[in-house]
């Protein structure tokens, strides 16, 4: 479940439902998901980021209502090494902070993964 101002999300199985807070209605009709959530959240900008069990992550713009980013995790790292995920608010590629310190970020225009290594300052 995640909330945030004007959205609420939640997960049944691998069917990701998104509703208006405010007008007690669904958004768009459920999405069914590869693969099931482990992790939803709501940014304050309404976007909103789902890492499954697969590894694979998404990135949606709830007020456009459309995906931003699809991307996956696997061969990098798996969805128990995810300590926080977040998207930055301008493009909506997400930002991946591992357990270990480091950090993935998506960029778009690239297509792929950057990694951040541990800053050793």
């Amino acid at each position: 479940l995640a909330v945030e101002s004007r959205f609420v999300v939640f997960a049944v199985g691998h069917e990701l439902h998104i509703m208006h807070a405010d007008r007690d209605a669904f958004l768009i009709p459920p999405i069914v998901l590869e693969s099931q959530p482990l992790y939803l959240t709501v940014t304050t900008r309404g976007q909103l980021l789902v890492l499954c069990r697969d590894a694979s992550l998404s990135v949606w713009d709830l007020h456009a209502a459309k995906n931003c980013v699809r991307t996956s995790l696997h061969g990098l790292c798996g969805p128990q090494d995810v300590e926080f995920i977040r998207a930055k608010p301008q493009t909506g590629e997400p930002i991946v902070g591992l357990c270990s310190g480091e950090s993935l970020v998506f960029r778009k225009n690239l297509e792929s993964w950057v990694f951040l290594p541990l800053s050793r300052a």
